[in-house]
């Protein structure tokens, strides 16, 4: 079997959504202040305009409209792409964190199921 791409790796539903992101790297305390270009309950994708490394352990905040507020979780860098010295386009996996934080970010995507959703799975097609 060969290795899958783009959309078929995804294991969540994904929200494109800009919503605020503050994501602090374990190894300081400088937190960057960026806004989403989409998650899902796996992980989240933003610009960011700081430089940031692959790798590296971070905590990352949502900032959620409504009753969801501030949700936060756990992660670590995947991928960036410098996209110009104060864009970086930086991919976290989230692992793990709060039950209730991750069952509000559960609710929140089916909420918000239309428009903003992405799924990782094609319709069939006859």
């Amino acid at each position: 079997m060969g290795r899958r791409t783009g959309a078929d790796r995804r294991r969540f539903t994904r929200v494109s959504q800009t919503i605020p992101v503050t994501c602090v790297p374990r190894v300081s305390d400088q937190a960057v202040e960026a806004r989403a270009l989409n998650f899902s309950a796996g992980g989240v994708l933003f610009v960011s305009p700081l430089p940031l490394e692959s790798g590296v352990d971070v905590d990352v905040e949502l900032g959620l409209d409504g009753p969801d507020g501030n949700l936060c979780f756990p992660g670590r860098i995947v991928r960036v792409r410098n996209m110009s010295d104060n864009a970086h386009e930086v991919a976290i996996e989230f692992a793990g964190g709060d039950a209730g934080d991750q069952r509000a970010l559960l609710d929140y995507i089916e909420r918000h199921a239309g428009t903003h959703l992405h799924d990782p799975t094609p319709p069939l097609t006859a």
